[in-house]
């Protein structure tokens, strides 16, 4: 049957029930409020998630192990006082191999999630390395590992 054909004329007559424009009204009224609830939990979520990772970023770094932090920072000392010996013009660090495997393995203790029982003696064995080259470059000696 084909739309030309079709002679609405001939269709039965149909009343709808007076109550039917109103329920028909509240159906889409709840499936409204079903949709904006549903996006404003999902927004909700999103927040929260965003939430819990930027929270921990505005603290700034967590505190860590007293004896790891100091560790660190003499560290940083020690490679200041290393680079401004480096840079009056002394010898080239000889053992620049042997710092960078601590510094590698420093590294992948970090990316792992090594505990403070781990990291902590690769920050002292970087530590008296730097110490030593320290005392060579004062010195003005070579260091030579065997």
């Amino acid at each position: 049957m084909s739309l030309k054909s079709l002679n609405l004329d001939d269709l039965p007559e149909f009343d709808p029930p007076a109550d039917l424009w109103p329920r028909i009204a509240a159906a889409y009224e709840g499936r409204r409020r079903s949709r904006r609830r549903a996006l404003f939990g999902t927004a909700l979520a999103a927040g929260i998630a965003l939430l819990a990772i930027a929270v921990p970023q505005l603290r700034g770094p967590q505190p860590i192990d007293d004896a790891l932090a100091a560790l660190q920072r003499q560290s940083r000392a020690l490679e200041v006082e290393l680079a401004d010996l480096s840079a009056n013009g002394a010898a080239p660090i000889e053992s620049e191999v042997e710092l960078r495997a601590i510094e590698t393995a420093l590294q992948a203790a970090y990316d792992r999630g090594g505990a403070d029982a781990e990291i902590a003696p690769l920050w002292q064995a970087r530590n008296d390395l730097l110490s030593s080259l320290i005392a060579v470059h004062t010195a003005g000696g070579r260091l030579t590992r065997i």
